[in-house]
């Protein structure tokens, strides 16, 4: 009877375990619940800036096409930040999570780069309303949200600057912040659909950054 009860109890324990792991291979986490859809999107780097001030972007309220565009990007977007559970556990990812921080700049600048080369691209979000920050006690508005992508295929910790106001126009060489987020995202499916699109450039049908194929 002891064994009886022993092999019932290490089968059960198997099947716990099986079952554990089964939904942690299916659980994912990690989902964006900080950066809400934006309102309209623009793309920045040297090949965008030889548009001058026609920028290279997604409006919502434009047309139906770039509305479906941007909700596709967005959508593309967060699956960046998901992963499953038993793989965020094997990577020791599992308890990580978004961080917020407040850096008030003294004498040089918090920036992001906007005129990255052909395989670097500045996306940067902007809202009709205002998204609310909060970082070291502090709350901060803003209606620009901004981070860079490259070619890379790693799952790697990402910086999203925001500021209440931001220069688009072709001089600029950077988009600075004192508040940011940071958290770890893989940009690849980002990256190559964007790497698909084509945007008019120059009067031209162009594909603003390089396809890894």
């Amino acid at each position: 009877m002891k064994k009886i009860i022993i092999c019932t109890v290490s089968i059960g324990l198997v099947l716990v375990v099986g079952l554990t792991a089964l939904i942690m291979a299916l659980v994912p986490v990690g989902q964006n619940n900080f950066i809400v859809k934006p309102t309209n999107v623009y793309f920045l780097n040297e090949t965008t800036k030889k548009n001058g001030d026609e920028w290279c972007k997604f409006r919502s309220n434009y047309s139906t096409d770039e509305k479906e565009k941007l909700d596709e990007l967005y959508r593309i977007f967060n699956e960046g930040f998901s992963q499953k559970a038993l793989t965020a556990l094997f990577k020791g990812e599992l308890n990580d999570k978004v961080e917020t921080h407040y850096e008030k700049s003294v004498g040089t600048e918090n920036y992001v780069r906007r005129d990255g080369d052909s395989t670097h691209l500045t996306i940067v979000f902007e809202y009709a309303e205002e998204q609310t920050i909060k970082a070291d006690d502090r709350s901060y508005n803003y209606k620009y949200l901004f981070f860079q992508i490259s070619n890379s295929t790693e799952r790697v910790e990402y910086l999203f600057g925001v500021s209440n106001s931001v220069s688009l126009e072709s001089s600029s060489r950077y988009l600075s912040y004192n508040y940011w987020f940071t958290t770890k995202m893989n940009a690849t499916k980002l990256y190559d659909h964007i790497a698909e699109l084509e945007f008019n450039v120059e009067g031209s049908p162009t594909h603003i950054i390089d396809s890894r194929a």
